[in-house]
């Protein structure tokens, strides 16, 4: 299914990332079969490459515990 979103025109054209974020299974009430929800995102290519920029900048100002140190 990611595959095909991705491979879709207009998504491709407008929205090219597309990430599976989330996934859960789940079990379904009155049923005895399993279940799965999931979370698809798409992103603009401009957006992506705005956040992957800022985030070395973003880190840089983070107090010295907010390191992992």
């Amino acid at each position: 299914m990611i595959d095909s979103l991705r491979s879709h025109p207009r998504l491709r054209r407008d929205f090219p990332i597309v990430e599976l974020t989330e996934l859960k299974q789940v079990r379904r009430l009155g049923t005895e079969s399993p279940a799965a929800w999931f979370t698809v995102v798409c992103h603009p290519k401009e957006a992506k490459e705005k956040a992957a920029k800022q985030a070395p900048d973003e880190i840089a100002q983070l107090p010295e515990a907010s390191h992992g140190r």
